[in-house]
């Protein structure tokens, strides 16, 4: 019997009782009513039992049965086990148990039945699982409370019948199913909590029916649907939260009715529209009737949800708000000015939304404000003064704005001390800053703050966190920023910080991170940075430092983190490195040299080791074995010799190696063996040799390409499911691709260009479904290209150019939606190109384009296509380049084309295409180059050509074009090159071609255009054209003199017109020119001197003209092989061999006549044999040339780049440059720059020599005192200089001869 004390004694004994709390519990007592715990009625009846806290552990005994009077039983917050016996409610008088916070566990299906008098049930925090048993609703419980268990199922509905049931808590469970309408019968309830379960479905109308509501809490259910309008019907309300579910739809207005109403979450869910904001009576009421459930007082939380609209002015008359939380909507315009007149608002958080316009001085009123984060917006102006009123205020986050202006250095008028300032990150840096002393954490970063940091930074003494990166701020850090001794965190990246550091910085003690990554820091590593001893991560990626990595930095005994990356330090690592217990060390892109130091070894706890792009030499030292750790290796684009250590994978920790870019040789057979978890392998550009070893088969990455590496790839290498990708390029691979290819299922990118392979492409490889990048290029594949690459549909790069492929191309490539780049060119391709519509090159958005590398290219030149260019092709919306050059394809230029916006490049050259040049392709905006040349394409150039304002390339020769050349033509402003040549064109040149200031080339030869080209020079001081070839035309008039301003001109090909006149001496001028051909015209008179003098050129030709007088006997023209003057009946001198002295008048004998004759003939086979030479000498040379006609040969020094008379085909196959002779001559040093110093013979006179040589003789003259009226005079000058410094003295004039060409200038 529990009426005596000995039964209380065995209880006792029944449990562990390490706090020793039942010590009173002992037979000497009289009456165990007198003991700990226990309370008798009237007493002798046992009534209550309450031992709550006592850190007992063990079972609830089965004898508590037996006290018959017991009523109230708290076992809580103890450590008791098991399940809770059936017998606790044998009397059936107990009417509150308290079984809370124990490790109880088992259900409660049957344990309750008996307790008829039960009112209060608390469980929280067990382990007790099961449903919910419907008996409870039977029971007079008033108060449920199952919070922190592992119940099941559903509520049971005879719950919300019960009419005494007033508080039901059964948060973090896992309860189900949905809430029935019957909900609404629980008249009595006043707290509902149910959160952090599985209930699913909408919230019943019905809630509204529970006007003594006064606590509602469904927060991280699965609940759906909208917020029943019907709540604003729970009058009692001063808790609704429904956070954290999937809540559709608005607000309803009438909440904001519910006048007791003190805290509203809403947050995480999908709510849109704006925020109520007709006048509320929510949040007013300050003396509350019933507080008992209000936990978080003042809270409006509608955070994380879709909400639209401004903040509504009302809710700064929300006077018991505490917390407003608006962060992450769609939110817009200003924050209203009546949130800042709030003086209970303690916490105001809107950041991501859209929220713009400028922070108020009004700002300053909010006085009890704590938290402030508008962080992610749009706000804009510069941060008030007032902010230094808000003494209270321990948090601001204003980063990510458009907020401007410097840091203000005084907050407000009051002096406020500013010592226990904690955290700041300045991120827009305000001006009085130092006088907001209970600030935690300031976050500025991210706007477009300016100006310098302030000294009276040092003043928050208290400060943990500074934060003001990606800013404008510059200048150099003050030395006061070590008055902050208790900052930890200082990260201030992207700004334009100068240095040197200040050693005051070694004062910060506490200092765990220091971020000042890319600020133009321009300065050595401050050895005092070896004093932060707590410092665990150092990040100065990309600020410019240089000199030497400080010795000192291995004091910082904590340091974890060390990245150097992307500067210009040099030496080599210091030994005192090797003492830090780094994770990882990154210093790529410096240049650091010397061997790679065996102390690396010690690095035990290493995890990334990343320094690539160094001047590391020698070989690979064999101690990286004893990283245990060490996971990430990359060593590439150093100078490492030697072979790759079979020591390198000793830990087998090791998961991604890049050795690229060295000089490492010898093969990998064993190499990488024990590297069982590496998973991206990076061998590029080395001089390894040897075949492919068969165990790397459980790679995800090898890279292999630019090696020496033979045989066949190893059929393991094709059965790996893990390998993504597969790049073994440039190297001299052989054999086949087997079938065992379409085992390789994980494949994204596979690249085996520039090898051996033969055979044919097996039709296993349309099992590759996620292949997303493939490159055969540049094989010996043959056969036809499998049908099945069609079911490859993640494929955006196809590239099989450069094989002996053959057949057609397959139908189904049309099908791969995401295709962007193909290329067949190159191969023995027949049949038509596919016509049916087609997926390819439409997918304008890319799920995936880390693989693509030549978006929109369509490649299938250099092949036997026919057919006709199919309409269709102008749907392919992504095509940048379409290139059909050299096939046989015929028919019309579609004018569907013209749709392609993106098109940069159309090279339709080498077909038998007919009919006009569509107009429509005028309207291309972005194409730069257009190759129709070698067809067979009549009618007119188009006008609409002249709107290709981005056209660099235009070439349209060997066709039978007809017509005007469009004036329109001049409004190319970027054309570099424009090839008419052998067409049918006829007309004047339109003088609006001499606006295309850009030009460099321009081939007009074999056409009938007629007329005078004196306009098309007149702003030739301007042109930058090296070739011009006008020549087999019907110009007429005299030869310009203003084409002596072209002094980048190389080529100048006039023959076979009807030019008459003088031959400018103004030519004389172009110190440049290399080849001058005006033969077979009418021209007369002497010929210049000055033209002969040139130094640069080498072939000469004035045959069959009316030309006069004594042929000069100094530079080209005195050798017969450079220069041909037949036909010109009235020329004499020595170097035609017709003596100009002779007076007498008599016919020569017939063997004087006959020697003339034979003379002249040697002379112009000389030179033909030499032009014949020349011209085979190119085509051997470079084998693209050799279609050009032999009339369109230039002579070109080796000094330079030159452009022949005419653009060939393949001009178009590559990339087109913009790159002009004026870009690279502003780049020119004075002569004490480089160039001086390595010209011959490293003085003034080489240096000019070498300038002449290198045809940039006008950068020699004084760009302050050249002038159009000048430029020719000085240029001429500069060419007598030339011949008086000659190397041999016979070829240096006489000082009467100087005289004499001075006085002709």
């Amino acid at each position: 019997m529990w009426g005596n004390s000995s039964s209380l004694l065995n209880f006792k004994a029944s449990l562990e009782n390490p706090s020793a709390a039942l010590s009173s519990w002992n037979p000497s007592s009289p009456s165990p009513c007198s003991w700990v715990g226990v309370t008798c009625r009237f007493g002798k009846a046992l009534e209550s039992l309450l031992l709550a806290s006592n850190r007992f552990s063990g079972q609830i005994p089965r004898e508590i049965q037996d006290c018959p009077m017991l009523k109230q039983l708290s076992f809580g917050n103890n450590l008791l086990t098991g399940s809770i016996p059936k017998e606790l409610c044998g009397s059936g008088a107990l009417e509150n148990i308290d079984l809370s916070v124990n490790f109880l566990s088992g259900g409660i299906d049957e344990v309750f039945v008996g307790c008829t008098n039960l009112q209060q049930l608390a469980l929280t925090n067990n382990q007790i699982n099961g449903s919910i048993p419907e008996y409870l609703s039977n029971l007079p419980l008033m108060a449920l409370d199952l919070d922190s268990n592992n119940f099941t199922g559903e509520i049971p509905v005879s719950l919300w019948n019960s009419t005494n049931l007033m508080e039901f808590s059964a948060s973090y469970n896992r309860l189900g199913g949905y809430l029935p309408a019957e909900i609404g019968n629980a008249v009595s309830l006043k707290r509902l909590v149910l959160s952090d379960n599985q209930l699913r479905g909408e919230i019943p109308r019905e809630v509204g029916k529970l006007t003594s509501l006064s606590f509602l809490n469904l927060n991280s259910n699965k609940l759906q649907g909208k917020i029943p309008r019907e709540l604003g019907d729970c009058t009692s309300l001063t808790t609704l939260d429904l956070g954290k579910n999937n809540l559709q739809g608005q607000i309803p207005d009438r909440i904001t009715a519910l006048a007791q109403l003190q805290c509203l979450v809403l947050s995480y869910n999908n709510l849109s529209g704006s925020i109520p904001s007709k006048p509320s009576a929510y949040f007013h009421q300050t003396d509350m009737p019933d507080l008992s459930f209000l936990q978080h007082h003042g809270i409006f939380d509608l955070s994380h949800n879709r909400l639209t609209g401004p903040i509504p002015e009302e809710l700064g008359d929300c006077v018991v708000v505490v917390e407003i939380l608006l962060s992450n909507n769609h939110l817009s315009g200003q924050i209203p000015v009546s949130l800042w007149n709030s003086t209970n608002l303690m916490e105001f958080s809107a950041s991501y939304n859209r929220l713009g316009g400028y922070l108020p001085p009004e700002i300053g009123n909010a006085v009890s404000l704590k938290r402030l984060v508008l962080s992610d917006n749009q706000l804009r102006g510069e941060i008030p003064r007032e902010v230094g009123k808000l003494t209270s205020l321990s948090f601001l986050n204003l980063n990510s704005n458009e907020l401007r202006g410097e840091i203000p250095t005084e907050l407000g008028d009051s002096p406020w001390d500013i010592r226990s300032l904690p955290q700041l990150s300045l991120r827009r840096n305000p001006p009085e800053i130092g006088k907001l002393s209970n600030l935690s954490d300031l976050d500025l970063s991210d706007n477009s703050l300016s100006g310098e940091i302030p000294p009276e930074i040092g003043k928050l003494s208290n400060l943990s966190d500074l934060y003001m990166g990606m800013n404008k701020l510059s200048g150099r850090i003050p030395p006061e920023i070590g008055d902050v001794s208790l900052l930890k965190n200082f990260i201030a990246p992207s700004c334009f910080f100068r240095g040197p550091l200040p050693d005051e910085i070694s004062r910060l003690k506490h200092l765990a991170k220091l971020d000042l990554s890319y600020n133009p820091l321009n300065c050595p590593i401050p050895k005092s940075i070896g004093e932060l001893h707590n410092l665990t991560m150092l990040n100065l990626v990309s600020t410019e430092l240089n000199g030497l990595i400080p010795r000192e930095i291995g004091e910082c005994k904590s340091l974890k983190t060390l990245m150097l990356s992307f500067n210009d330090l040099s030496g080599g690592l210091p030994l005192e490195l090797s003492e830090i217990p780094l994770l990882s060390f990154s210093a790529e892109k410096n240049r650091l040299s010397g061997r790679l130091p065996s102390w690396i070894g010690k690095w035990k706890e290493l995890e990334s080791l990343l320094l690539s792009s160094n001047r590391f030499s020698g070989e690979i030292p064999h101690e990286i074995q004893f990283c245990p750790v060490l996971k990430h290796l990359s060593l590439a684009n150093n100078l490492l010799t030697g072979l790759i250590p079979r020591e390198l994978c000793g830990s087998g920790a090791l998961e991604d190696i890049d050795l690229s870019v060295n000089f490492l040789s010898g093969g990998i057979e064993e190499v990488f063996v024990g590297c069982a978890n590496l998973q991206q392998l990076a061998l590029t550009n080395n001089e390894i040799n040897g075949s492919i070893p068969e165990y790397l088969s459980n790679l995800m990455a090898l890279d292999l390409d630019s090696n020496n590496f033979t045989g066949e790839i190893p059929l393991s290498l094709w059965n790996s499911t893990n390998l993504m990708e597969f790049s073994a390029s440039y190297n001299r691979l052989g054999g086949y691709l087997p079938p065992e290819i379409g085992n390789a299922v994980s494949l994204k990118r596979l690249v085996l260009s520039d090898n051996q392979l033969r055979g044919e492409i097996p039709r296993e490889v349309g099992k590759l479904t996620s292949l997303s990048f493939l490159n055969l290029n540049s094989n010996e594949l043959r056969g036809e290209i499998p049908t099945e690459l069609g079911d490859c549909t993640s494929l955006t790069t196809l590239d099989l150019g450069k094989n002996n492929l053959q057949g057609e191309i397959p139908v189904k490539i049309t099908a791969l939606a995401q295709l962007q780049c193909l290329v067949l060119s190159h191969n023995n391709l027949s049949g038509s190109i596919p016509s049916k519509p087609s997926a390819y090159f439409h997918q304008t958005e890319m799920p995936d384009l880390s693989f693509l590398q030549h978006r929109g290219i369509f490649d299938l030149s250099h092949n036997g296509l026919i057919g006709p260019i199919p309409e269709e092709l102008g749907g392919c919306v992504v095509v940048v380049e379409i290139l059909l050059s050299n096939n046989r394809l015929s028919g019309e230029i579609p004018s569907s084309l013209s749709r392609l916006t993106n098109l940069t490049n159309l090279d339709l050259s080498g077909n038998s295409l007919t009919g006009s040049i569509p107009q429509e392709l005028g309207h291309s905006p972005k194409l730069q180059g257009l190759n129709l040349a070698s067809n067979h394409l009549n009618g007119p150039i188009p006008k609409s050509f002249g709107l290709l304002g981005s056209l660099v390339k235009l070439n349209l020769s060997k066709n039978k074009l007809d017509g005007s050349l469009p004036a329109s033509l001049g409004n190319l402003k970027e054309l570099t090159h424009m090839d008419l040549s052998f067409n049918k064109l006829s007309g004047e040149l339109p003088s609006e071609l001499s606006k295309m200031l850009n030009l460099v080339g321009i081939y007009i030869q074999q056409n009938r255009f007629s007329g005078s080209v004196e306009t098309l020079f007149c702003s030739s001081l301007a042109w930058k054209v090296e070739t011009v070839n006008f020549s087999v035309n019907l110009l007429t008039g005299s030869l310009p003199r203003s084409l002596g301003n072209l002094s980048y001109l190389t080529n100048l090909d006039l023959h076979q017109n009807h030019f008459t006149g003088e031959i400018p001496s103004e030519l004389g001028s172009l110190m440049q020119l290399e080849l001058f051909d005006v033969s077979e015209n009418n021209i007369s008179g002497d010929i210049p001197t000055q033209i002969c003098g040139l130094a640069s050129l080498r072939f000469l030709n004035l045959a069959k003209n009316r030309l006069q007088g004594e042929v000069p006997s100094e530079g080209v023209c005195n050798d017969p092989s450079k220069a041909m003057f037949s036909g010109n009946k009235a020329l004499c001198g020595r170097v035609i061999g017709l003596d100009c002295k002779s007076d007498e008048k008599t016919l020569l004998s017939a063997w004087g006549l006959s020697g003339i004759v034979i003379g002249s003939m040697i002379i112009v086979l000389a030179a033909v044999f030499s032009l014949r030479r020349y011209v085979t000498r190119r085509r051997v040379n470079d084998p693209e040339e050799s279609f050009v006609d032999d009339q369109n040969l230039y002579f070109l020094s080796g000094s330079r780049s030159r452009e022949p008379l005419s653009i060939n085909v393949a001009m178009f196959e590559q990339p087109l440059l913009k790159v002009s002779l004026a870009d690279i001559v502003e780049g020119t040093d004075q002569p004490t720059g480089p160039d001086f110093k390595e010209s011959e013979g490293g003085n003034l006179v080489g240096w000019v020599v070498q300038k002449i040589n290198r045809g940039r003789a006008v950068d020699v003259l004084d760009p302050l005192v050249v002038t159009a009226g000048f430029k020719q005079s000085m240029l001429r000058v500069l060419q007598i200089a030339v011949h008086c410094i000659a190397a041999t003295p016979a070829s240096r004039p006489s000082m009467l001869d100087v005289l004499k060409s001075l006085k002709e200038i």
